[in-house]
């Protein structure tokens, strides 16, 4: 009896423990497959990134771990015992078209094999440390987490997906996943599943281009700006863009305009400014008069198609003559 007591008393225990984590983590919405299928219809911009492959790349180690830039993931691991990397599998994030004027306009998607105990206990060490403070909320019914001051909220959809941004953004996720809003489509969503379609997919970005980041971007450009190419980029209407990182380093550009004109004009130009860098001899010394030749570039329409792939060796070479090519 008292055996049968005990096993009645365990199963009580794991039902238990089994229904608080249906509760806490397993109800309400999961994230859709693929992660742009989550993204509301007022996005006009949106990147995913392959974390894993990113980290594992010869890139990511020239550029970041060799010059100390993973300092801040290394402290993780030391003070909080886990490493926050290692448990996103692919990270995408979307802005509206008011466009990205600080990370507060940003909002993030995550999917991986979360420990949500603890990555949320080194949250709350961290921001505990710098005189802050986490508190639970829940967001449209679903489990999130919130700062002890302003509006950014992180939802945990189920135990393998993740959602932070500002509350009305991650309120429009929720709508969408859950398939009381519409999803983003027309030039964004275009572009994405074009370069998706390619070999390239370990980064992914798509954004439509509204008339005020066509200012923002001449203004950038400045005032000595080429009039075919002013005009040009006038008619620039969407940004597809693709890379492989995880052996060499492959790219693949789109720009789609309003007509084709534009895009002749765009290859026309670019080709003229080649033709120019490959009569340099320092770009001849160094070797990327190799890459510039290799370069694909292409009028398709009304779009713009460049692509390059370079092998590890390549690329190593292009990461060494880059400081001298800038000076």
């Amino acid at each position: 009896m008292r055996r049968v007591r005990r096993l009645s008393l365990a199963l009580l225990l794991i039902g238990a423990t089994a229904f608080a984590l249906y509760w806490t983590w397993g109800r309400g919405p999961r994230l859709r497959t693929p992660l742009v299928e989550n993204v509301p219809a007022d996005a006009v911009a949106y990147v995913r990134v392959d974390v894993r492959a990113i980290l594992r790349s010869q890139l990511w180690r020239r550029l970041v771990t060799d010059r100390g830039g993973d300092r801040g993931l290394a402290r993780l691991r030391e003070r909080c015992g886990v490493d926050p990397s290692a448990q996103v599998d692919e990270l995408a994030a979307f802005v509206g078209s008011d466009g990205p004027r600080s990370l507060d306009h940003v909002t993030f998607l995550a999917r991986g094999p979360f420990d949500h105990d603890a990555l949320g206990d080194c949250m709350r060490q961290i921001i505990e440390e710098d005189g802050g403070g986490l508190r639970r909320v829940e967001v449209d019914d679903v489990p999130a987490v919130a700062g002890a001051r302003g509006d950014s909220r992180m939802a945990f959809l189920g135990r393998d997906g993740i959602v932070f941004g500002a509350e009305p953004s991650v309120r429009r996720v929720l709508a969408t996943v859950r398939g009381d809003s519409p999803r983003v489509e027309g030039v964004v969503k275009a572009l994405h599943d074009d370069v998706v379609g390619s070999d390239i997919p370990e980064v992914v970005l798509a954004a439509a281009v509204p008339e005020h980041w066509q200012q923002a971007l001449r203004e950038r450009m400045g005032s000595d700006l080429p009039e075919p190419l002013r005009a040009a980029l006038a008619g620039l209407r969407g940004i597809g863009a693709g890379a492989r990182v995880s052996r060499g380093l492959a790219l693949g550009l789109r720009l789609r305009f309003d007509d084709a004109a534009h895009a002749d004009e765009i290859v026309g130009l670019v080709r003229r400014q080649r033709d120019v860098w490959l009569d340099d001899p320092l770009v001849q010394l160094s070797g990327a008069a190799g890459v510039l030749r290799r370069a694909g570039l292409e009028a398709r329409g009304v779009e713009v198609v460049a692509a390059i792939d370079l092998d590890d060796a390549t690329l190593d070479r292009v990461i060494e003559a880059a400081p001298r090519l800038l000076r």
